[in-house]
């Protein structure tokens, strides 16, 4: 029961105001502003957290996938 209400809570803020708040940061809005714009109610120490995570997921390598063929014909993908 936990598994699936912390996934209805990932998306309800998902779609609340982590995406707007991503969108607004990137058009060069402050923290302020970003705040202000929000249709959902947020305070500075979430704009902070979404921001955060935001950068770090930018910065990590994204993942190299390479397409292999069974004896089958039957195609895969193996990370590398």
């Amino acid at each position: 029961m936990s598994y699936f209400t912390d996934a209805v809570s990932n998306l309800t803020t998902q779609v609340a105001y982590k995406d707007a708040i991503r969108r607004l940061y990137d058009k060069g809005l402050s923290i302020d502003e970003i705040i202000k714009n929000c249709t959902y109610p947020v305070n500075e120490d979430i704009v902070n957290n979404v921001i955060r995570k935001y950068e770090q997921s930018k910065t990590k390598p994204k993942a190299t996938y390479v397409e292999e063929y069974d004896k089958s014909g039957r195609k895969t993908f193996r990370k590398i």
